[in-house]
């Protein structure tokens, strides 16, 4: 139906899982990759991260989110996020870690966008696209949730990656070891303890949304 240099549109025949059949609209995406740029030690009290300020003609105006960037014909999704890190910052970083892969409009859409944690940063020159407009923020990680829950980053990508990288910076290795349960209490409650008491967020809002058998866990790695 449409092909453009970022997107293209299908229309396909398809067989649902009852046996029906009908026509679908999908948007087809090469995928992106995102990273969240850690500018001091991710281990510390309240490390800083940087963000960006880019006008988005889509969203009408300008929004708070991380570097990110589509994947160009091949290439690998950790060194497209090195890539955009590098030419919207003009950062470099000595470790890129993946984080997650997320689809983001599923309802429509087949984009993936990759999400990485970058540590050990070299400062350099950017290389903004001629339609780019970026600002660079500097941030504490405590602000930037305060400004998801406030409202202010309302970038889907953004929210995931800083979630992800606080869950992956509490949990650790020690992921790999344990229980599907045990990494949701552990995520819970020490998410809870060391980021999201101090914005106010109701203790009880969050133990509401667990089981038994998660809070008995959780209390335990308080």
């Amino acid at each position: 139906v449409y092909a453009g240099p970022v997107i293209s549109l299908d229309e396909e025949d398809v067989r649902f899982p009852d046996g029906s059949t009908g026509r679908l609209a999908v948007v087809r995406h090469p995928g992106a990759s995102a990273v969240v740029p850690f500018l001091t030690d991710p281990r510390g009290a309240d490390p800083t991260i940087l963000m960006i300020r880019q006008h988005r003609h889509a969203t009408g105006g300008i929004i708070l989110e991380i570097p990110a960037g589509r994947l160009e014909r091949g290439e690998e999704p950790m060194a497209c996020a090195r890539r955009e890190l590098l030419e919207e910052t003009g950062c470099t970083a000595s470790v890129m870690e993946p984080l997650i892969t997320i689809f983001t409009t599923p309802g429509f859409s087949d984009e993936r966008i990759h999400l990485f944690m970058a540590t050990g940063l070299t400062r350099g020159e950017t290389r903004h696209e001629h339609d780019e407009f970026i600002e660079p923020v500097l941030m504490p990680l405590r602000d930037a949730l305060r400004r998801i829950e406030s409202g202010e980053i309302v970038d889907g990508k953004t929210i995931v990656a800083l979630l992800a990288a606080v869950v992956a910076m509490e949990n650790g290795l020690q992921v790999a070891f344990m229980a599907p349960t045990e990494i949701l209490a552990v995520q819970h409650f020490r998410t809870f303890h060391k980021y999201l008491s101090p914005l106010g967020v109701s203790l009880k809002l969050l133990v509401g949304s667990m089981t038994d058998a998660e809070k008995k866990i959780g209390r335990a790695h308080v």
